[in-house]
């Protein structure tokens, strides 16, 4: 669905009065336990408010009949719950980082290639993926049960419970190396899924848990034997400031509330790494998750609601805390105009309709029918059951979002409020500027932030860009974490549209922002990181004018350096040949992360224990991601002679210009580079869009200039085109000017002035230039000039 401009405006406005707030939290919340059942998901009067609404409502008829439909394939299918551990869901990926399909226990099929796979790790990845469907659909069962009380929806649970507490204290802790661990788990490789898997669990079973069908004794030894040894897994490993430990909290909370265990339940809320504890040092003080992908975002939220719930159902009123409302609000600030979110740092490219259901509870906890337009439309019929397209599991997660939002939201979504505007916005915090224009629909996202998470990708001074309907100059997002795509490109520098120094990927660093305007017709930003690799500072300033996009990078180095630049097109471009260009010859075979042969992966037999019969895949697979994240220091690559030199040839001292290089390393990230060909003479080109738009790129300064291919979507033999500027010496300046035709539109004229501003003349001869010195910021335009003087 496209995104209505308003809400922009209004989360903006909403931040901005709240920034002077104190979000701290308060030292400690009551612990109090709800009397009645069921008390996680629904109260004795909310469900019969329920099966009253289900009754009269069409929507919510949908959902019922799709719970019931999915309790009864559940409560019919054979019980084939495996007494073995499972293994990593990232194992689970044949060669191009697609899931398999299952053709049962002891063979995982391809469906891209028809590849047959067999033995560890997959075999032990499939039990877990059983656990999963029987475990998750105690939830569903009780959910459906909770509706329409039929008898057989609560005996499978009972079943199913009885059956997990017969074998579960037995299971060995292990982790997703196959090793045992004191703080692994036992039916998955981590104790974050045995959390989860917890939630699902209490959720479910507090919803049939005074059905007929259950006696004490059953329910003693569920407790006992299930609920809380899965506890005790869960609490011997403390993540801290960790989207682990919001799934943790969430799970030691829940089963707190249903055995009425007051202890877990103050653990939860106010032990040493509880809710308030990540409030305060998990949350930005946006409400962003400090992680900054936005599928974590919505990961610990999740987690958190679940929390939430339950805890309002016992009177504890934790979206009264400060900085909860912001988990709502903050992540939509950076909301593309097709309601998407990049994939920035370890994400995916996520749409705001598979997570909609969020602000159904927002709106219905803070009564603010602005929620509404997130919520959007419902899904009613199929769409109900689809969440997405490429996760074979994704009927369960599309059903069980539905679910909540009928569960937990409200009856009726109001009409959205009269439209306003979007407006650029910047949150030193995040470290993040979204510079946009509301009437071309384009949209920047430069990424300076903390780099203080395991998932935050080394690209400081990334940029995003979306126009026409689409990003175009895209981010690599993740891989399966167990493909070696994941560390040997998207996590490598090169993979994003950041300057790369010596072929050797950014350490962890922040960046700290320099100027920011967001003025009528234009907006602009600059930022700039001095720790993101020893001795060279990184500059980038970034304007947005019109259909227009002026990006200038510069670098300064102690010693002389190679720099490089990559910008990554959308894999829907094709090119047009303006350049001249050669194709070039690697002098070596690189290793290809993307490609698996079948002696790579090393086959077991199904029985073998996974102690024993892991270690060959996994040295493979481990120190393949293990190479690509441990290199450093300049490569070794072979010389060639430079086609001209660079502009900042100047800058060398006698005794430490570097040798000319050649692009064909096999440095992490480099390696995954195709298709090489050294332009002669390249200074524009074009990239066709959609419906005859096309993308005209403007190249201002001197230098090496590569065209090639990187790794497309994961789980499909797509790849996308990139251009590489390369500079040597101690300084280098990449000028960039992007700009959005119609079919036959001109471009505007742009060049660089001696004094470094880039200068434009527009169709009516209009001129404006923008300017970045050490000293300050400087945009000149219709006869005005704006100036910003840099920290410092």
């Amino acid at each position: 669905m496209a995104m209505p401009y308003f809400l922009g405006a209004w989360l903006l406005a909403a931040w901005m009065s709240a920034a002077g707030a104190d979000l701290a939290p308060p030292r400690s919340l009551p612990v109090a336990i709800a009397m009645e059942r069921p008390r996680i998901l629904l109260t004795p009067a909310e469900r019969e408010a329920l099966r009253a609404r289900v009754a009269r409502d069409p929507w919510a008829a949908q959902v019922r009949d799709a719970l019931v439909a999915e309790a009864d394939a559940i409560a019919a299918a054979p019980l084939d719950i495996p007494r073995a551990g499972g293994q990593w869901s990232h194992w689970y990926v044949g060669e191009a980082g697609n899931r398999l399909v299952p053709r049962g226990p002891t063979e995982h099929v391809d469906p891209r290639t028809g590849r047959v796979y067999r033995g560890s790790p997959y075999d032990e990845a499939y039990t877990g993926m059983r656990h999963g469907y029987w475990l998750r659909g105690v939830q569903t069962l009780g959910m459906a049960y909770a509706i329409e009380a039929r008898a057989a929806y609560a005996e499978r649970v009972r079943e199913i419970l009885l059956e997990y507490a017969s074998f579960y204290p037995r299971l060995w802790k292990h982790t997703k190396s196959g090793t045992w661990s004191r703080r692994g788990a036992r039916l998955f490789a981590q104790t974050l899924d045995e959390a989860v898997i917890l939630c699902h669990i209490v959720a479910g079973y507090d919803l049939v848990y005074d059905a007929p069908c259950f006696s004490e004794v059953d329910r003693e030894r569920i407790a006992a034997r299930l609920l809380r040894p899965m506890v005790r897994v869960v609490r011997a490993r403390d993540s801290g400031r960790s989207n682990w430990q919001a799934w943790h909290n969430a799970a030691i909370g829940l089963t707190g509330f249903l055995l009425g265990d007051r202890a877990l339940v103050d653990r939860a809320l106010n032990g040493q790494s509880g809710l308030l504890f990540q409030l305060e040092h998990s949350l930005l003080p946006s409400g962003l998750w400090h992680e900054l992908a936005p599928i974590y975002h919505w990961y610990a939220l999740n987690a958190y609601v679940y929390l939430f719930e339950a805890a309002a159902r016992a009177g504890i009123d934790c979206y009264a805390l400060p900085k909860v409302r912001g988990m709502f609000d903050a992540p939509v600030r950076g909301l593309l105009p097709d309601a998407t979110f990049a994939p920035l740092q370890d994400s995916d490219r996520l749409a705001l309709s598979d997570d909609r259901w969020y602000y159904e509870v927002a709106h219905r906890r803070y009564g603010d029918p602005r929620y509404a337009a997130f919520a959007g439309a419902r899904p009613e019929g199929e769409a109900i059951l689809h969440k997405s397209e490429d996760l074979p599991e994704s009927r369960a997660l599309g059903l069980e979002a539905a679910a909540l939002a009928l569960f937990w939201g409200v009856e009726a979504l109001p009409e959205p409020p009269p439209a306003l505007e979007w407006a650029s916005s910047n949150d030193p915090d995040e470290g993040l500027a979204v510079l946009r224009d509301a009437a071309n629909e384009t949209v920047i996202l430069l990424d300076y932030g903390p780099a203080s998470a395991g998932h935050v990708q080394p690209a400081k001074l990334n940029v995003v860009i979306y126009a026409a309907g689409d990003i175009r100059l895209i981010d690599p997002g993740r891989a399966p974490y167990g493909h070696p795509l994941h560390a040997g490109w998207c996590r490598q520098t090169v993979a994003h549209n950041t300057v790369v120094v010596d072929e050797t990927s950014q350490q962890p660093a922040r960046g700290a922002v320099r100027a920011f305007a967001a003025e009528e017709g234009w907006s602009l930003v600059r930022a700039s990181c001095e720790d993101a690799y020893p001795g060279v500072a990184l500059d980038r300033t970034v304007m947005l004018r019109d259909n227009v996009v002026v990006d200038i990078f510069h670098c300064v180095s102690d010693t002389a350096r190679i720099f490089d630049l990559p910008l990554h097109f959308g894999d829907k471009m094709t090119w047009e040949g303006k350049p001249s260009v050669g194709a070039v010859a690697r002098s070596r075979p690189s290793r290809d992360a993307s490609a698996w042969h079948a002696g790579d992966r090393p086959q077991h037999k199904a029985g073998d224990r996974p102690q024993q019969g892991w270690h060959g895949h996994l040295a493979h697979v481990l120190n393949h991601g293990r190479d690509a994240r441990a290199t450093s220091g300049r490569p070794s690559v072979g010389a060639v002679a430079r086609s001209r030199p660079s502009r900042d040839a100047s800058a060398w001292h006698a005794g430490d210009r570097p040798q000319p290089q050649r692009l064909n390393s096999d440095a992490p990230g480099y390696r995954e580079m195709r298709d090489l060909r050294r332009a002669s003479a390249a200074s524009v080109f074009e990239v066709r869009l959609r419906e005859g738009a096309r993308l005209h790129v403007v190249l201002l300064d001197a230098g090496e200039v590569w065209t090639g291919t990187g790794p497309g979507p994961i789980g499909s033999d797509s790849r996308t085109p990139f251009v590489l500027r390369r500079q040597q010496g101690r300084s280098a300046r990449f000028v960039t000017v992007l700009q959005v035709l119609g079919e036959k539109e001109a471009p505007y004229a742009a060049a660089v002035r001696e004094d470094g501003a880039v200068i434009f003349a527009d169709a009516c001869g209009q001129e404006w230039r923008i300017r970045s010195t050490e000293e300050d910021t400087i945009v000149s335009m219709d006869g005005r000039e704006w100036r910003e003087r840099n920290p410092g």
